[in-house]
């Protein structure tokens, strides 16, 4: 057969593509799913009212007022009282937790959250107080026993040796904004209940810690997530620093293009994978208000007076009122009931 006379095999792809009716291409866009309203009946009624009351006259999202209250209560108890998951088992759960609240900019994450977080300020802010009195205090004490040791060592070095030197007072802390990964163990030594860590923008907290240099914070941080374990760091110059139980919580806000980049990295195998992201059990990124009214009124003060009183009585748990029991160990417990237990 001349060349002339050569059939060309049917190529079927290109066929079907000239056979197909091709639309005007459309540009393509991302988009996010519906969140479904957050449900309020999971918080204590009026807890949840307070948080309503925040949302309302700052025209956010619920979402932002609520984690803020629900991790504000899970500082407040801390290590103090934890949760037994195994009836048998000796694993011990303490209340506190990790969250972030996800938007973009000036979508009004900070002052709800900065509201709902009022009342612990304030018991820090009194517990600071306390602590210099009792500092003042202290030392005049320590001034008078080290006057009489250095009499009685003189003369009756055994009687000096007797003397009890007066207990050093420890500051209570229930927030901390922005810390060195040293003083932070320094403050769980002093608070072995725990306390809160607020950094407003969370960007600042993930590339701090991403630094080589910051390795043995990124690794308190993680530590400090269990709520059950000790940190002792020994340093020329410091000397021995140690904290029998440390305890965080974490609260933050973040936007979600950079949120992007950090959950990527520790998805994918990157340097971020070593659970720190998983750590934030409570994390929301709610619909953005599309309507803003200004709402100017007076706050809802039996809500916010219940929320304060309730913050204050979990911070000063008495486990016998709670039903708690305390393990060999000293950690006070409560254990789930049979149907609990069977989930």
């Amino acid at each position: 057969m001349s060349k002339s006379m050569q059939v060309k095999p049917l190529d079927l792809n290109s066929a079907l593509v000239d056979a197909i009716d091709w639309h005007d291409p459309i540009q393509l866009g991302e988009s996010l799913p519906v969140v479904p309203t957050f449900d309020m009946r999971i918080l204590p009624k009026m807890v949840g009212r307070y948080a309503s009351d925040i949302a309302e006259r700052m025209g956010c999202p619920v979402d932002f007022p609520v984690v803020a209250t629900v991790i504000a209560m899970a500082t407040a108890i801390g290590s103090s009282a934890t949760i037994k998951p195994y009836d048998k088992g000796t694993w011990y759960v303490p209340a506190n937790l990790w969250g972030m609240c996800v938007s973009p900019p000036s979508a009004i994450k900070s002052p709800p959250i900065l509201e709902a977080l009022r009342a612990l300020k304030t018991m820090d802010r009194l517990a600071a107080d306390k602590y210099a009195k009792d500092a003042r205090d202290y030392d005049i004490l320590y001034a008078n026993y080290d006057s009489n040791v250095k009499k009685l060592v003189k003369t009756d070095p055994q009687a000096a040796l007797a003397l009890a030197a007066p207990e050093e007072p420890k500051m209570n802390r229930y927030i901390v904004n922005d810390s060195t990964y040293e003083m932070l163990i320094a403050i769980a030594a002093a608070n072995p209940q725990g306390f809160l860590i607020w950094r407003d923008e969370l960007i600042g907290w993930f590339h701090s810690l991403s630094k080589e240099n910051q390795k043995e914070a990124r690794g308190l941080y993680l530590t400090g997530w269990s709520g059950s374990d000790g940190y002792a760091t020994d340093r020329i110059g410091r000397g021995h620093v140690r904290a029998d139980k440390v305890c965080f919580s974490l609260l933050g806000t973040i936007q979600p293009n950079v949120l992007r980049t950090i959950v990527q990295d520790a998805v994918s195998g990157g340097a971020g994978d070593d659970g720190l992201m998983a750590r934030f059990q409570l994390a929301v990124y709610p619909n953005p208000v599309t309507e803003w009214h200004k709402v100017d009124r007076h706050m809802d003060i039996e809500a916010a007076t219940h929320y304060e009183d309730l913050l204050a009585r979990l911070a000063s748990l008495d486990p016998k009122t709670i039903g708690a029991q305390i393990a060999l160990d000293g950690t006070v417990y409560l254990e789930f009931d049979d149907e609990a237990m069977m989930l």
